[in-house]
């Protein structure tokens, strides 16, 4: 008994210690992402210039990733959880990785889609400059957008990871 407590302990502590490596992860991405969709600003000048409204809209941009990408966290926890044995845990967390690394890449195509469509839609207003000038009242539309989408599109992200199945290669 005690064995199997132990384990489910030490399980639980690596799964923290994953979820705080993807977290990491996934915002340097996110954050470089953001970088290269925002073309003519220098995010990190603006955010030691106080520009609230380059910083809210990093922020949710952030949490837009997360957001999409937690279906992928909430499988590799599941496979971990059920894994028997060293080499199930191996090959979970390998699998998860996978997922994660699948559920990455869809939600940048869709921060990418959604920045350019909404660019094209609102052609009266320069977003990018908008945004230099700290217009913050831009800055909470496009992070409600990006939060929008990527509440609508994590469920989808979550459907094509189950839809590829790559736990069946476990059995």
């Amino acid at each position: 008994m005690a064995d199997g407590y132990l384990g489910g302990v030490a399980l639980s502590i690596l799964e923290l210690f994953i979820g705080m490596i993807i977290a990491i992860f996934t915002i340097y991405n996110g954050i470089h992402l953001f970088d290269r969709l925002t073309k003519g600003m220098d995010e990190w000048k603006e955010l030691k210039k106080g520009n609230l409204a380059v910083g809210v809209l990093l922020a949710a941009f952030i949490l837009s990733l997360v957001f999409m990408i937690e279906p992928s966290i909430t499988m590799l926890s599941d496979s971990l959880s059920s894994a028997v044995g060293l080499r199930g845990i191996a090959l979970a967390f390998v699998i998860g990785l996978i997922n994660i690394l699948i559920a990455l890449l869809f939600s940048v195509l869709v921060m990418f889609l959604t920045m350019t469509v909404f660019d094209q839609i609102t052609t009266d207003i320069d977003e990018m400059s908008e945004l230099k000038k700290g217009n913050v009242a831009i800055a909470i539309l496009l992070a409600a957008v990006f939060l929008a989408v990527s509440l609508v599109v994590r469920t989808a992200i979550g459907s094509l990871l189950l839809s590829v199945n790559l736990s069946g290669l476990i059995a």
